[in-house]
């Protein structure tokens, strides 16, 4: 439950896995009985489906382009109209236009233009593109975790699309447990299920468009969220859900529908917690070009204090995923937490005397084959450099350098460690990666040399017992190819090769950083 005399805030000198808050709250949700997990747009994003501004934008577009000369200024007008009378409005405006287009078929004519704008990428239907460390599997693995734990489990959704029972039905590589172990993940077609039937049920409250099949109960604009308040059956179901004790999720979700934040106000009497990460502000502030405030960071759990709902704050969207894991994780395994594997693990690998001279000439020669033999497939590309970043002692909250296939550095007197901070502000691709919990790519620009054009850094996780899914540090590979004008090296059209070359970079780095004793 909140605590009002408690001030919404995190120590941002103490890691967020380290926070007593961030501990306690894990603990409720691994030992629950009741679960509900809300999910928004967020977890759509790195399914490349957009958001509900994005997808009112481009029905507006498409609405707009008979009107205007050009793209261009098909796009000034929108851009205009969103900002002027802002998203709800707009969509409102959307239903109109379509109504006095297409006029008893308006419903249905708008919800096939949603789903071709969910379900299709650059022309291709987006079906094969799950990444292995998308925040949909996090939430999905959860689910299924606590489901087999016999846990009365409900996903809740405002999003139009069925990516989370697509991937349940469709990625048992993925999702190894849940197809292994027969959890059904479906979507419910019943507000009346308040843990009743087997398996998990993805309530989509706001309607569902699938990609196969008609569309149902699509809330869309002004009107239909009036609607929804005065009538809807499955305004009686949110409440059922958040009034019936257990825990509240919010995962990838704002907080800023009406409707939702109106149920849990009114009607919630068990522990409501939201994951809304810093970096959410951070990523506001490089898209609109204003500086970011810091002192509005703890502006989201005011809001949430306001509402009833206890707000974590996360620093980075990989720590969203990470915490979905440690909740995830049976407490009858007796693990222990974050913090304490973290430090267990360095212990362990340091403790191994991974400075040896002998050993780092070997590491070296070990990742110069590595460049040698990557190097071979790699087109267009002059020269490859391997480099090994570590997760220093962990109280530190920095990579460091620790081999590359280039230089062997050795410790000792004058030896002066490259290390960087863990931070919102680094411009480092090991950063980068590393907070995101997933392989980046793109334009080398946190050196000033010129030697290396475009790299590819993937976080080194180390899985199963004793370290269950920790990050520990980054492989990244630099190309020197200045003939690729590209951002990004590998690009969408090479959306497989790049997975693949991250799975054996993966491998590399997990070879390096297992200390002995856990790897035997």
């Amino acid at each position: 439950m909140v605590n009002p005399d408690k001030p919404p805030s995190r120590n941002p000198d103490i890691g967020f896995f380290d926070d007593d808050d961030t501990k306690r709250i894990i603990s409720k949700i691994t030992n629950a009985g009741r679960l509900t997990i809300f999910v928004g747009a967020g977890i759509a994003a790195d399914l490349e489906i957009p958001n509900w501004s994005k997808l009112v934008s481009r029905l507006l577009e498409k609405l707009e382009s008979t009107n205007h000369d050009d793209e261009v200024a098909c796009r000034t007008a929108v851009t205009f109209a969103l900002d002027f009378f802002h998203q709800m409005p707009a969509a409102s405006i959307v239903d109109a236009l379509y109504a006095e287009l297409y006029g008893g078929e308006a419903v249905r004519r708008r919800n096939e233009d949603i789903a071709s704008i969910l379900y299709t990428r650059d022309g291709l239907p987006a079906d094969n593109r799950i990444p292995r460390d998308a925040l949909a599997v996090y939430v999905l693995r959860l689910a299924a975790a606590k489901r087999l734990a016999g846990c009365d489990v409900h996903i809740v959704t405002t999003n139009y699309d069925d990516s989370l029972e697509w991937i349940a039905a469709n990625n048992n590589d993925v999702l190894s447990d849940i197809g292994s172990e027969g959890v059904d993940v479906f979507s419910n077609t019943d507000p009346k299920d308040d843990g009743l039937r087997p398996g998990v049920p993805v309530s989509h409250v706001h309607g569902l468009i699938p990609r196969n099949g008609e569309s149902r109960e699509v809330v869309f604009s002004e009107r239909e969220y009036i609607e929804w308040d005065q009538q809807s059956k499955w305004r009686d179901y949110v409440a059922m859900r958040v009034t019936g004790g257990g825990v509240t999720l919010f995962v990838g979700a704002s907080l800023r529908d009406y409707n939702i934040a109106a149920m849990i106000r009114r009607f919630s009497r068990g522990d409501v917690y939201a994951l809304l990460p810093v970096e959410d502000e951070i990523a506001h502030s490089a898209n609109s070009g204003k500086v970011w405030p810091r002192t509005t960071a703890r502006y989201a759990a005011l809001r949430g204090l306001h509402l009833g709902v206890e707000v974590l704050r996360p620093d980075f969207y990989g720590q969203v995923c990470q915490f979905l894991h440690e909740a995830a994780i049976p407490p009858d395994l007796d693990v222990p937490d974050y913090s304490t594997r973290l430090r267990d693990w360095w212990r362990s690998w340091i403790g191994d005397q991974p400075f040896e001279t002998s050993l780092l000439l070997q590491r070296c020669e070990l990742l110069r084959q590595f460049c040698t033999l990557e190097h071979r497939q790699l087109t267009h590309v002059e020269h490859v450099k391997a480099e090994i970043w570590v997760r220093e002692n962990p109280d530190s909250r920095e990579l460091q350098l620790y081999s590359t296939s280039q230089t062997v550095v050795l410790p000792g007197e004058g030896h002066w460690a490259h290390r960087t901070k863990i931070e919102h502000s680094s411009r480092y691709a090991a950063v980068s990666a590393f907070a995101a919990r997933s392989a980046v790519e793109g334009r080398v620009n946190y050196r000033n040399d010129n030697r290396w054009t475009h790299c590819l850094a993937v976080p080194i996780i180390l899985p199963g017992a004793p370290h269950y899914e920790l990050p520990v540090g980054v492989m990244i590979l630099l190309l020197h190819a200045p003939a690729i004008k590209e951002e990004n090296y590998f690009g969408e059209a090479a959306n497989d090769r790049m997975r693949e070359l991250a799975a054996r970079m993966k491998k590399i780095g997990q070879g390096l950083l297992e200390p002995k004793a856990s790897a035997s």
